[in-house]
């Protein structure tokens, strides 16, 4: 049996030589390319930044979280709660189907605010609540806005012999320029009549849905927007079966509180 001939050393050091001047050639192309583009030789190439979030993806996110808002009064959810499931259903009342917004303030709603907000015409079943409740002076607002907060802290009043706990909670709403005005009777103010919380509401962006641009070139409506409060009055239920529960008693639009109140001497 013949051995395998040897290769000499010398082939072996030279294919070695040669593979090491190609890797010394090919890294000193990359620096030299580095640097004439600016990059240190240390330095690590920039992250490529991801994409601003579009109006559309902002809408999809949102209507996720509508999604897992409560859809009927428990006991255990706080007044500011109830607000904000209320309000982020109306702004996206066809989610997760049609007039589901409307259907869960009726839930949430008393007897008496339900009357109140159709005339008395839709206080007893979801449907004609539903038919009826999109007139309401109190909800033409809310209904599909652009966007809200709720503003300062809620106002507990102990309950009495007669009725439970009561808690008041103040939204802003920021809403499209629209017809509401002229419908409910009131003239539309220009900005500089506009009262202090308004230029607060249009300059530092009511929230995401406005400062990421939520009312688009393409959604057809005006980019200014008219601001507006609401009060929400709620009543902690005793009776069964909601007994515990906190129900929305009144939604009043700041405007008409004011009305009223200068017409009794109130103000």
């Amino acid at each position: 049996m013949k051995c395998p001939a040897r290769v000499p050393l010398c082939a072996v050091r030279s294919d070695m030589l040669l593979l090491l001047l190609l890797l010394l050639a090919k890294g000193g192309c990359s620096i030299l390319l580095r640097r004439s583009a600016g990059v240190g030789s240390n330095s690590l190439p920039p992250c490529p930044r991801s994409p601003p979030i579009t109006a559309k993806e902002l809408t999809a996110e949102m209507e996720l979280l509508v999604l897992s808002l409560p859809r009927a009064p428990t006991e255990g959810i706080q007044p500011a709660d109830v607000v904000h499931a209320i309000c982020r259903g109306l702004q996206y009342n066809d989610v997760p189907s049609t007039d589901a917004g409307l259907a869960r303030l009726f839930g949430f709603a008393t007897y008496e605010c339900r009357a109140a907000l159709t005339a008395r015409r839709g206080k007893d079943s979801t449907e004609r609540f539903i038919e009826f409740a999109p007139s309401s002076a109190a909800l033409v607002g809310l209904l599909r806005c652009a966007s809200f907060k709720l503003l300062g802290d809620v106002t507990l009043l102990p309950g009495t012999l007669t009725r439970g706990d009561m808690a008041t909670v103040i939204v802003a709403v920021s809403e499209p320029v629209g017809y509401r005005f002229k419908q409910s009777g009131f003239a539309r103010p220009s900005r500089a009549e506009q009262p202090r919380w308004a230029s607060w509401i249009q300059g530092d962006g009511l929230s995401r849905e406005l400062e990421h641009g939520a009312l688009g070139e393409d959604d057809g409506v005006s980019e200014h927007v008219e601001a507006e409060l609401y009060r929400f009055t709620l009543v902690k239920e005793r009776r069964p079966p909601l007994g515990g529960c906190w129900l929305i008693k009144e939604i009043m639009p700041m405007r008409h509180h004011m009305l009223f109140a200068g017409d009794s001497g109130g103000c």
